[in-house]
């Protein structure tokens, strides 16, 4: 009895600073998280897995060094930080997340190699980013990483046309974040199914999956992933000739595009306005709009779309020798950027004009 008296004594006197120093580390761990999250949120390849090997990593260290990191990291000076991290697979992720930067499989882990992945299908590189994601063998592992792998896959499927596998892949990505409350990475899958059901012209499910994706972006203050939602929404209602809540969509995504770090938002949803103006018989509206714009000329896809528009504009106008310049140019950057269904339609709309000419 006595022995029991001792141990109930011992764990009441033990458990408060047990609890005390348990809090404590969890705060300070959360605290790390949640200043990384602010840093990196907004970079176009943010991963959670990324963050949470990061925050371990960090809040691991030595005082010293885990001080000066988490000033770089108060401070957002990715590029001190990246130096100051000893651990170089870390380095090649953390690289991965900021900069255009391609990585050699065979020297870095499965997520480097996915992270690198993303990257190849951000740059039209359909057939690299196949071949490295042959490679990868080491997801089966970690749920997480089978999760981005399955994306990587529905990614790729959507992009070679195969809109039933893609759609396929994404449910099951969802799954799989979902159970890891890897909330970035579900909302790109809505996001990217909102892409399947619209190319598929199933615009409610469209319409759905990105309001989903909507929901957990806002949440997260993801600006850039905001502005690039609520613009594909204005695409989808605007299909169905829901012009109001259209020109409404666009006009919040472009209060999101001047908070977003990404400079061709606000140009590429600008080209969107005009378009639907176009569709609304606002012409000179749409040239007005398009004349003032400014953005950099090397995007060939913004580009394409630019003079494509411009086009049109024209065209309604009878502006045709004006309208044939620009549909030229817009045909030769879509073919540059591989883009064969726009091609074949502009080469269309070219010989409409040159019957008219």
């Amino acid at each position: 009895m006595q022995y029991f008296i001792f141990l109930f004594w011992l764990s009441v006197t033990l458990l408060p600073p047990f609890i005390f120093v348990r809090r404590a580390r969890l705060f300070r761990k959360n605290f790390i998280s949640h200043a990384l999250t602010d840093m990196l949120i907004n970079q176009p390849r943010f991963s959670t897995i990324v963050l949470r090997n990061l925050t371990s990593y960090i809040f691991k260290q030595p005082p010293a060094l885990k001080k000066q990191l988490i000033q770089n990291i108060l401070q957002k000076k990715l590029s001190l930080l990246q130096k100051n991290l000893p651990n170089t697979d870390l380095r090649k992720q953390l690289r991965l997340l900021t900069r255009n930067t391609t990585v050699s499989i065979s020297n870095c882990s499965a997520l480097t190699a996915l992270l690198a992945v993303e990257n190849h299908i951000d740059n039209h590189r359909y057939t690299k980013a196949r071949q490295v994601l042959r490679q990868i063998n080491s997801t089966k592992s970690s749920t997480a990483l089978a999760g981005l792998y399955i994306i990587n896959e529905a990614k790729l499927a959507f992009y070679e046309g195969d809109l039933l596998n893609s759609s396929s892949w994404c449910h099951q990505a969802i799954t799989l974040f979902k159970k890891q409350k890897m909330l970035c990475e579900t909302a790109d899958t809505y996001f990217l199914l909102g892409q399947i059901y619209r190319t598929a012209a199933a615009h409610d499910a469209s319409e759905l999956t990105l309001r989903e994706a909507l929901k957990i972006f806002k949440h997260l203050q993801r600006f850039s992933a905001c502005a690039k939602t609520l613009c594909l929404l204005g695409i989808v209602t605007a299909s169905q000739e829901r012009w109001d809540e259209a020109r409404q969509f666009f006009n919040e995504a472009l209060d999101f595009a001047r908070r977003s770090p990404d400079s061709y938002l606000q140009p590429y949803i600008l080209c969107r306005q005009a378009l639907l103006d176009v569709c609304l018989n606002n012409h000179h509206q749409a040239v007005a709009t398009l004349t003032n714009l400014k953005f950099d000329s090397k995007n060939n896809e913004l580009s394409a779309l630019y003079n494509d528009i411009f086009a049109q504009a024209h065209f309604a106008l009878s502006h045709y020798k004006t309208a044939r310049i620009f549909a030229l140019k817009a045909q030769q950057l879509y073919i540059s950027d591989n883009n064969i269904q726009a091609a074949q339609a502009i080469s269309q709309f070219i010989s409409k004009i040159e019957n008219i000419i």
